[in-house]
């Protein structure tokens, strides 16, 4: 008569990490804590002051698109160089 084959126990490390991580899981399921004291006075909330309005960086559209141009041209001279020579080209 043939023995049954035997089973591979489960180690330790395995069974505490699986208690872990069911512990970790589970705990995201309690209830949220309730203040102990909710008679106690509670602070109010005050409105932001209103932000001052600071004045148009450009006179137009017209202004702001040409510096938006310029500075993107610039942008990609700078990274066109980079990509020619390098970052530390002397």
């Amino acid at each position: 008569m043939r023995n049954p084959p035997r089973r591979r126990p489960v180690h330790r490390a395995v069974l505490t990490a699986a208690v872990l991580f069911l512990a970790g899981t589970l705990s995201g399921c309690l209830a949220a804590p309730v203040p102990p004291n909710t008679a106690s006075p509670v602070a109010k909330a005050t409105a932001a002051p209103a932000p001052a309005e600071a004045p148009p960086i450009f006179a137009s559209n017209d202004e702001a698109l040409a510096a938006a141009t310029s500075f993107y041209s610039s942008y990609q001279a700078m990274a066109n160089t980079i990509s020619r020579e390098g970052v530390n080209a002397d």
